[in-house]
């Protein structure tokens, strides 16, 4: 902006010029509000209405800023809707130009941070069109998606990121912010977070990016504009009553532990593929339950993100959950946890209070299920049983005559105790006994394993406390997946110390909640008569919910993750806690219906999105847009969209296609024997580690590569399996019903998916071809009731 001298505050530093303001832009509510604000201040100062400093007081700038050298950078994700564009090219871009204010466009380069920007545009560059907004770029997310085979998020839902925003924008500030010999100089960074509590929060955390040459600015904060107050103003300007703006995703650190079929697993090990996850049933109001069932939803990486740590407490019990600012949580309707059928409550990880009581999720508990015999004696057995050295050493038992464990021989019908001095004594049980059965088992198996584990380490206080401890962690993780599988509460697991000095020993232990299990559960009479007496003294639910302690800004700022839900749009964490996966795109009702329309407006747009999926199902058949579902499907079924399905199929036409091997290995979860350390063994039911490599075997047209898919099959004596008429494949292996197990095919596909190969691909795929499971549990067989 080429203004007088005078503009320039006196408040300036004597020493040095006055400081040098970047705008970051984000074509947001929020920037443009501000920007449009203070083009206004600017045309009242050369009216000579404003003085210099009361011009820079009323733009909530600081008194040493120079507005004569103001530059707006704009960075480029190369995915923003065309009404975004249109706006801004309508109602800002003539403004700054009318105001010779420097415009820089930049975009990232190429994947990596290290290939640099390009400049899309700088309004001081010779022959640049200042009024032209350049939404695309070199290297665009959807270009980053469609080469890697893979799709980060629910749809393309214009969310920016740090590396795809960051990376663009600090290059060319640090270019430009320079004097005339050529040293950098000390700027102002202005960033339009809104006067909000979690846009105040951010601001907060952005301000310890301050440096010696830079420092944040946060105008919207200072002069209190919030949300309301920025459209509000816009209109005002614009006549545009509801101006597009960016949102950030709502997902979860890597660590974050959540219930599923096989356990309880950090969310990073469940990302990129589809699992079974604890999802609260939903009622006729659309109200979710403190109850839910295993369903199959898609677990995604969504970006890097600052994360935020969110402090919990339920009664003498802590636990701590690192999220993002915009992560959902839904309220408890009250202490009780019986309590449904009251409409759902929700705030973000800023917008939560302390004191505020977070909403439950468990599984539906077992139903009249009886208890499963052998499953009994087999827990009992790896709470009290032994075996010699040696893997394959069949396991033993010893059941003394204590007025306690007696309760147990029936158990062993089957297995001829026999009697001796120390008590009974019962041989030649399978050496799987020893160790933890596996986790795909039914619930009562499952259950009915953990009340012969109770009944040989458990205990029962006095009140009523049930609890298990255990020198080894691994027992009681296992524990807690058993119970997170049958819908018993639990608490976190504590640590402590038994015994002194050298003879010292950790010491993990677990609390079960006793109303949520069945009355078979407790075989040891003495801990059934402590639990009645419990539940005579106070009949009924009575569990309290996790309540916040605190919400505190973090210096995390890493890739995050969260489930897509479509339907309940929520699942459950471990310790019982209901959670929010990201609403955004297509992972809502509402969501979807936003987006269908936009595609209706901008077949294009559409057109992008249908190629980026359509690449992610070749690489992988699961990967569909909608929590595994398709968009195409969606899309295709869509009244009024005949000419979005129309585009996308010409597009295919004319790109080039790509014949392509994929190979998948997918290990099972380790096996960990009873002191806690991994074994050999891999868990048939619980994916664990998966790596894949793709190579490009041909290229040319369409049809040319489905004729080149039918000959390498033919090569190899196979068909090509059309059974998912949009993907044909040959199937060299199919995948297995259990871990470990690979796969390889045959597919076509645009020729956008580039070749690339897991780390460890090789070491996984020769585990899982040479890999040599035990031999089987032998099959239940069921014996008579204990009496």
């Amino acid at each position: 902006m080429v203004l007088e001298p005078a503009l320039t505050s006196s408040a300036a530093p004597a020493r040095g010029r006055a400081r040098r303001i970047f705008v970051n832009w984000g074509l947001g509510a929020d920037s443009t509000a501000w920007l449009l604000h203070t083009l206004d201040l600017l045309e009242e100062y050369r009216a000579g209405r404003l003085s210099a400093a009361h011009t820079l007081e009323r733009a909530a700038l600081p008194g040493d800023c120079d507005l004569g050298r103001l530059v707006v950078v704009v960075a480029m994700t190369g995915t923003e809707w065309p009404e975004t564009k249109q706006l801004c090219e309508k109602h800002v871009l003539p403004r700054l130009a009318a105001a010779s204010v420097r415009v820089v466009q930049v975009a990232r380069a190429g994947p990596l941070q290290g290939h640099g920007i390009t400049w899309l545009s700088d309004s001081n560059a010779p022959g640049c069109d200042p009024l032209v907004l350049h939404t695309g770029g070199d290297y665009r997310l959807i270009d980053e998606m469609l080469e890697n085979g893979t799709i980060p998020t629910t749809g393309l839902d214009r969310r920016c990121s740090i590396h795809a925003k960051g990376w663009a924008a600090d290059p060319a500030i640090a270019a430009i912010a320079r004097g005339p010999d050529g040293r950098p100089e000390p700027y102002v960074q202005v960033m339009g977070f809104e006067d909000s509590r979690k846009e105040r929060a951010r601001a907060g955390r952005d301000a310890h990016h301050d440096t010696q040459l830079r420092t944040g600015v946060y105008p919207l904060v200072e002069m209190g504009w919030d949300r309301d107050r920025c459209l509000t103003e816009l209109a005002a300007r614009t006549g545009v009553a509801e101006w597009p703006k960016s949102a950030c995703p709502m997902c979860l650190a890597r660590e974050t532990e959540v219930v599923t079929r096989g356990g309880v697993r950090t969310i990073a090990e469940l990302s990129g593929g589809e699992h079974e996850l604890l999802v609260p049933q939903v009622g006729t109001l659309g109200d979710l339950s403190h109850r839910g069932t295993f369903q199959r939803a898609a677990v995604r990486p969504f970006g890097v993100q600052r994360l935020y740590k969110v402090e919990l407490r339920r009664s003498r019990s802590r636990k701590v959950v690192f999220a993002t600012a915009e992560h959902r949580w839904f309220l408890a309707p009250g202490e009780g946890m019986h309590q449904v059928g009251v409409s759902t409550l929700e705030r973000t990880t800023l917008d939560l209070n302390p004191g505020d009581a977070l909403k439950p999720v468990q599984a539906v508990t077992l139903g009249r299920e009886k208890l499963a015999p052998l499953a009994v004696a087999q827990g009992f057995v790896f709470g009290d049983g032994s075996r010699k050295k040696g893997r394959n050493s069949p396991a033993t038992l010893t059941i003394f005559e204590n007025g306690r464990d007696e309760a147990l021989l029936p158990f062993f019908a089957l297995c001829n105790p026999s009697k001796e001095q120390q008590g009974w004594q019962v041989h030649g049980m399978p050496c799987t006994w020893n160790d933890h059965p596996m986790l795909g088992e039914s619930r009562t198996f499952l259950l009915s394993w953990l009340a012969g584990y109770f009944a040989a380490a458990g205990t029962v206080s006095s009140s009523g406390c049930a609890a298990l401890c255990s020198a080894v962690l691994g027992n009681i993780e296992f524990v807690r997946d058993v119970a997170a599988i049958c819908g018993v509460g639990y608490t976190p697991i504590r640590d402590s110390t038994q015994g002194t000095g050298i003879e010292s020993k950790p010491l993990h232990q677990i609390n079960l909640h006793v109303r949520d299990l069945p009355d078979w559960f407790f075989i040891i009479a003495e801990h059934r008569r402590r639990v009645e007496a419990l539940r005579t003294r106070t009949p009924g639910p009575c569990r309290t919910a996790w309540k916040v302690v605190s919400v505190e800004p973090t210096d995390r700022v890493e890739e995050v993750y969260c489930a897509v839900v479509p339907q309940a749009g929520a699942f459950g964490l471990a310790e019982d806690l209901m959670t929010g996966n990201c609403p955004f795109g297509l992972a809502t009702a509402a969501g979807r219906q936003r987006v269908l329309a936009g595609y209706a407006r901008h077949p294009d747009e559409a057109v992008e999105v249908l190629l980026m999926e359509h690449g992610a199902l070749a690489a992988n058949e699961r990967m569909g847009l909608i929590g595994g579902d398709r968009l195409f499907d969606l899309v295709a079924a869509t009244p009024g969209l005949e000419h979005v399905v129309q585009a996308f199929e010409a597009r295919m036409d004319e790109v080039e296609w790509s014949l392509y091997e994929v190979r998948r290995a997918l290990k099972g979860r380790t096996v960990r024997d009873r002191s806690g350390k991994a074994t050999e063994e891999m868990d048939p039911a619980v994916r664990g580690f998966t790596a894949r490599r793709t190579v490009r075997l041909d290229t040319g047209t369409r049809a040319q590569m489905l004729a080149a898919l039918a000959a390498r099959g033919a090569h190899r004596g196979l068909r090509v399996d059309h059974s998912d008429p949009r993907h044909p494949r040959v199937w060299v292996r199919a995948r297995g019903p259990v871990f470990p197990t690979v796969e390889q095919f045959y597919v076509i596909a645009p020729a956008v998916l580039r070749a690339k190969e897991s780390r460890g691909f090789a070491g996984a795929w020769v585990a899982c071809e040479t890999y040599t499971p035990r031999r089987p549990q032998p099959e239940q067989i069921r014996l008579p009731e204990a009496g």
